[in-house]
């Protein structure tokens, strides 16, 4: 008898700066897919996450596509330990 091989738990991470109104659809399509292979698959996106720590001025700056990394880079650096480590 064979012994089933227990696949990986996956987990993907989504990280600033993406825009909030158009999301990564390729992490979608990917989630999808390792789902279809019987994978367990977990997302965490930074980005939204981070996102709703701004203010209304600073969200702003996604609309554009045109975010300043260096404006936010520390702060982000912040959350991500905060959060993630």
């Amino acid at each position: 008898m064979q012994k089933k091989i227990e696949k990986p738990k996956i987990a993907l991470v989504q990280c600033p700066v993406w825009s909030v109104y158009s999301p990564n659809i390729g992490l979608a399509y990917l989630i999808a897919f390792l789902k279809s292979k019987d994978y367990q698959v977990s997302m965490v996106d930074i980005n939204i996450l981070f996102y709703h720590t701004l203010t209304k001025e600073d969200k702003d700056l996604f609309y554009h596509g045109n975010f300043p990394h260096e404006l936010f880079e520390g702060r982000i650096k912040e959350f991500i330990d905060m959060h993630i480590n």
